[in-house]
């Protein structure tokens, strides 16, 4: 995945860790009010277990203590994954401006 935006204003990235070991990482990039879901990776020896999911809800806590109205993500394998959550697929285009524009 590109790492080049990491550091902007507005991005906020987490390492995930079970017992001190890293499990996953992911974030949110806030867009105008809303946000977008950032890079969901877990690492492939914890996969099966609940991780992502445990991710998952983690960044959708964070999304609503930082007051953001919705919540997007782009993803070309994992719609089933998170329409367990609430997902649901949209064309890009209706997608916010600022969404649209990461």
């Amino acid at each position: 995945l590109p790492t080049e935006d990491l550091a902007l204003a507005d991005r906020f990235f987490f390492r995930f860790d079970d017992g001190g070991e890293i499990v996953g990482y992911g974030g949110i990039e806030r867009c105008d009010g809303d946000g977008l879901i950032r890079s969901v990776v877990v690492l492939p020896r914890h996969r099966g277990r609940g991780v992502g999911s445990g991710v998952v809800g983690s960044l959708m806590g964070e999304a609503r203590r930082q007051g953001l109205a919705r919540l997007y993500l782009f993803t070309e394998t994992a719609a089933p994954f998170f329409g367990k959550f609430g997902f649901r697929a949209i064309a890009r285009a209706e997608a916010p401006p600022a969404i649209k524009a990461t």
